[in-house]
């Protein structure tokens, strides 16, 4: 077997991350998994990716940001127009080979 392949052709190993939940959180997602026949681990996987599978409205975008956020982002950093922001929100939401492309496209 060539080693300088060797990296290819095997599977990339996920990312092992620990995140602290409020419980009646985690039973809601255990009751997800359970009634999705998978574990709670890909439960919690199918709903990140679902939730930046595409640009996400306006609504829920307002939805996911933190209390204030629109007021603190006005105050402390409001520099673009708002086409620029509406740019600039969208490049946030995309994957990272898409986000590569793009730059490379531009540039």
């Amino acid at each position: 077997m060539d080693l300088r392949y060797a990296s290819t052709m095997e599977p990339e190993k996920p990312y092992k991350f620990v995140v602290r939940l409020p419980r009646q959180l985690r039973h809601r997602i255990g009751d997800a998994a359970q009634y999705y026949r998978r574990s709670i681990n890909s439960e919690i996987v199918a709903r990140i990716e679902q939730s930046f599978s595409g640009l996400p409205s306006t609504e829920a975008n307002q939805q996911l940001a933190p209390e204030m956020h629109d007021q603190m982002e006005y105050f402390f950093g409001r520099t673009l127009a708002p086409e620029e922001e509406k740019i600039v929100r969208a490049f946030r939401h995309l994957p990272h080979e898409k986000k590569l492309a793009l730059l490379k496209l531009l540039s």
